[in-house]
This record gives C-alpha cells, sequence and structure tokens, in this order.
C-alpha cells in the first residue's frame, strides 16, 4: 500500500478556511446565520483561552471571527 503524505501542521490559512465554512450549511437565511453567530461566539470564547497556537496566528484569527461576528449581528438584527 502505498504511503499518503498528510499535512502535519495546521496554518493561520487553515484556520480561516475552516471559520468562514462553520455553520455555511444554513447560510443566507436568519436561522443560519443566528446559528453562525452562535457557533462563532463559542469559538471566540474558546479561542481566548486557547494556549497554544502553533503555526497560527492568534490577532489574525480573533480579528477575523470579530469582524465575522459584528457583519452577522447586523444581518440577523435586519431580518
Amino acid at each position: 500500500m502505498k504511503a499518503r503524505n498528510y499535512k502535519i501542521e495546521h496554518t493561520t490559512a487553515d484556520e480561516l478556511n475552516f471559520l468562514k465554512k462553520i455553520g455555511s450549511f444554513h447560510n443566507g437565511n436568519r436561522h443560519g446565520n443566528l446559528k453562525r453567530l452562535i457557533l462563532l461566539n463559542n469559538y471566540r470564547s474558546s479561542a481566548i483561552e486557547r494556549e497554544n497556537w502553533d503555526r497560527v496566528k492568534k490577532d489574525v484569527v480573533l480579528a477575523f471571527v470579530d469582524d465575522k461576528i459584528r457583519e452577522l449581528k447586523k444581518e440577523v438584527a435586519r431580518i
């Protein structure tokens, strides 16, 4: 059997790609945006306590999360 090459390190780009998709299977409606907002708030709460970020840039990730949370709050409030 041929050995597979797996990516070992998780990067900032990987984390941002995950966050861009989190809860997005319902995206485009009020419930989907509300679910994404809840998930991102939960992520942020956990991320603050995270000690080991390895190659992931904490400040970049948290800035992205904060921007998304602000954006989703506006969208949920409009509907």
